[in-house]
């Protein structure tokens, strides 16, 4: 089994945070297939202070970097941990 682990951090760390450490630790001792794609929310910019910028709901490098991800590793499953900010 190949799973690709999504994790969107906060600019704080939380509990999330962790459950996501953790989580790719237990998989990893598994024995599985574990890829891991960690963004991290301080990158995006409020919306308020750019309310053209669509990349708080679809962002192309985002998107090219999973594709990429998803191209080369060929996951059987995934799993996702805060998808957004």
């Amino acid at each position: 089994m190949r799973i690709l682990l999504i994790h969107n951090k906060y600019k704080q760390a939380g509990g999330e945070n962790a459950f996501s450490k953790r989580k790719a630790n237990l998989l990893s001792t598994m024995g599985i297939s574990l890829s891991k794609l960690v963004l991290n929310n301080s990158t995006i910019k409020l919306l308020w202070t750019n309310p053209s910028r669509t990349e708080v709901i679809y962002n192309p490098a985002t998107a090219s970097e999973l594709r990429h991800k998803i191209v080369h590793f060929v996951p059987t499953l995934f799993t996702f941990i805060i998808l957004f900010p």
